[in-house]
């Protein structure tokens, strides 16, 4: 009897049967926060438990991460819960490869310089952005270490309340139980959002990752999930390249217009429920050196200069056609024109020429453009320069929103440093944060020119090839000069579409914040303003800390229920 005790208590020691293990070696899922960026390398997180508490309101989503050490390459993962939680969404994350970081005035760090103030970690490091999901690959292991990520959507009926149960996770042979409670608050996301977000967009890369033909039923299926993958993080706006109308010019200087194939695609962004059209830009620059702004037709790759008397014959057959071809179809009042991305003080004349042309064709239809020199007052009726740049000089651009114009900021390969923007090596919590900004400044929305301006060569797998190289890199192999992450918010994925990652889960989530915030403030902006200030100052004075930022999000979303 003895010897079969020792050899019972043997067998429970080489198991390792812990907190609900039922059988195996024994996989210990660590529970992290979404808040929190994981890494491949590190067990240690500030974050870090042994089961599932999380919040969100209804018509949001309540979402946690976990870390699995010692898992086996080829082996399934299957994650069910128990009655009452639900179904969560699973993805299994892949880790990025992040070889040069930000600096602190956006762009790549210069070599000499000591980045550590302003990012997570010195490069080179790999950390988990990409969302694979589990019905299309995720549900097996890849490497030694797992990491997952499950996503609870909440439906805006939900009735309120705690739901309690338990998470159970099996990897191989292997089955651990996660004790899980997640809280579903009375608060509700609006369907209409007051933020305004819009994210810029390859129409060259809902093809070429692909193998489809432009313009294809494949290609037009692939939009349509590309527009999707925008839907789920909050974006209200999209962009509509006027590259999709046809123009076929005549002997006689006279225009021909087929707007058939740019017709099926805002149709398909109205139905998709996307609040604004953002119409494609007039004018182009060059973003190298200085030079005239051109028109975006350009006959055999010949630039119109957008001053000269060609490109005024052009416009002012193109933009009366434009123009009743939206009334038409009832889309030109919920449309913004774009004049030219980013206009300088020596193309300005060029800039202001544009809007003037623009206002004479299109009345009513307000200019939309980045810009980052309030001195071009008058030529447009958005202004969106960095949020930076807003910070600096709030003065300047509140006087030209006290006269009628709108507020918006931006980021792209800037601001770097501690300022809020979206990189790979920059906290996770950033992402979020940004909305924040946007709560606290009064700033009705917010640009990115990188949802999925993914840079790869022709002869390589896009999605490999983006996992390995997060910065974007010349045909000579020197870098472009975008941190990393900058010029994408998704991945290519596969056939199925585009694959979402934590970065875009995090802006998603900033944007419902934002939306309570703005609930509590039209009830009580005292209270509003101070639950804010608890993790957000201004753009570059913010919380790092995910545990204090969970629980100021916990008493955001109860001030939001007792509205």
């Amino acid at each position: 009897m003895k010897k079969i005790l020792l050899f019972f208590f043997a067998l429970l020691f080489i198991h390792g049967l812990t907190y609900g293990q039922t059988r195996g070696a024994g996989i210990k899922p660590i529970v992290v926060s979404a808040n929190e960026w994981l890494y491949p390398d590190i067990t240690r997180y500030p974050t870090a438990s042994d089961r599932i508490d999380i919040h969100a309101p209804r018509g949001g989503y309540a979402s946690v991460q976990l870390l699995i050490n010692g898992t086996v390459p080829g082996d399934g993962i299957r994650v069910t819960c128990s009655e009452g939680l639900g179904t969560p969404e699973c993805y299994r994350l892949l880790d990025v490869f992040v070889a040069l970081n930000v600096g602190e005035r956006g762009g790549i760090a210069r070599a000499g310089t000591d980045p550590t103030p302003w990012v997570t970690r010195l490069a080179p490091f790999r950390v988990y952005d990409a969302m694979q999901p589990f019905d299309q690959g995720g549900n097996v292991v890849e490497k030694n270490v797992t990491a997952l990520y499950l996503c609870f959507p909440i439906a805006r009926d939900a009735t309120p309340g705690v739901r309690r149960g338990t998470t159970t996770l099996t990897i191989g042979s292997q089955t651990v139980n996660i004790p899980t409670q997640y809280t579903i608050h009375k608060a509700t996301m609006p369907e209409k959002s007051r933020l305004f977000i819009t994210n810029w967009y390859n129409q060259g890369n809902i093809s070429r990752p692909y193998g489809i033909k432009q313009y294809s039923e494949e290609w037009f299926d692939m939009y349509s999930k590309l527009m999707k993958t925008m839907q789920r993080t909050r974006q209200t706006h999209i962009i509509i390249s006027l590259g999709s109308v046809g123009i076929e010019q005549k002997a006689d200087s006279t225009y021909t217009f087929d707007f058939s194939t740019i017709k099926r695609i805002m149709q398909m962004a109205v139905n998709a429920g996307f609040q604004t059209l953002e119409l494609g830009h007039l004018g182009v620059r060059n973003y190298e050196q200085h030079e005239p702004i051109w028109l975006f037709y350009r006959p055999e790759g010949r630039k119109i200069y957008a001053t000269s008397e060609e490109a005024y014959t052009f416009l002012a057959q193109f933009l009366p056609k434009w123009t009743a071809f939206l009334k038409e179809n009832g889309w030109y009042d919920m449309c913004v024109q774009h004049v030219s991305d980013e206009p300088t003080l020596a193309t300005a004349n060029d800039y202001r020429m544009l809007s003037l042309i623009a206002r004479k064709f299109m009345p009513g239809v307000p200019l939309f453009d980045a810009i980052v020199h309030p001195e071009l007052r008058g030529a447009s009726d958005y202004w969106i320069p960095y949020n930076s740049i807003y910070q600096r000089d709030q003065e300047k651009w509140e006087k030209l929103r006290s006269l009628g114009d709108e507020i918006w900021v931006y980021t792209c390969t800037n601001p770097g440093g501690k300022w809020l923007n979206r990189t790979l090596d920059m906290e996770l919590l950033r992402p979020r944060l940004m909305h924040w900004g946007n709560y606290r400044f009064n700033v009705t929305g917010y640009l990115h020119w990188g949802f999925n301006y993914w840079s790869y060569p022709n002869d390589a797998d896009p999605m490999k090839y983006l996992i390995e190289n997060s910065v974007v890199y010349r045909s000579d192999g020197t870098p472009q000069g975008w941190p990393a992450g900058d010029s994408h918010i998704c991945y290519p994925g596969n056939k199925n579409g585009p694959w979402m990652s934590v970065r875009a889960e995090r802006m998603r989530t900033g944007a419902e914040d934002c939306e309570l915030l703005h609930m509590i403030a039209d009830k009580d902006k005292a209270k509003a303003d101070a639950i804010c200030a608890n993790v957000l100052k201004s753009f570059d004075e913010y919380t790092t800390d995910a545990k204090a930022f969970d629980a100021n999000y916990i008493k955001l979303l109860e001030a939001a229920d007792a509205l």
